[in-house]
């Protein structure tokens, strides 16, 4: 085994856990801010499903690495999608507006 850096400047989970997050169409929002991040920011982002992310009392729960942002009580529609987005260019050092969803 070695070590290698991430291809990635930045790496947005979303929980799609079937008994939790899931149920609430995660997967399919996951799928759709993956196409646009891909669209916008190239391979420099990647979003992921992931499984259970241990938030599961706080609705649907992202988390973006290496920041290390959490986002709670995520909605499945438009508007979230566009609040992510804009974190990720934010973090990737472009200029963003968003609203504060993080866990802290």
């Amino acid at each position: 085994m070695h070590e290698e850096s991430s291809p990635y400047r930045t790496h947005l989970l979303i929980c799609t856990n079937e008994q939790g997050c899931g149920q609430k169409k995660s997967a399919l929002f996951c799928k759709n801010l993956k196409e646009k991040a891909r669209e916008i920011y190239g391979k420099s982002v990647r979003v992921n499903q992931s499984g259970c992310l241990g938030q599961c009392k706080k609705e649907v729960v992202a988390c973006l690495y290496p920041q290390n942002r959490w986002f709670v009580n995520l909605k499945m529609n438009e508007e979230e999608e566009a609040r992510l987005l804009s974190y990720l260019g934010e973090d990737l050092g472009e200029k963003t507006h968003g609203e504060e969803l993080q866990l802290r």
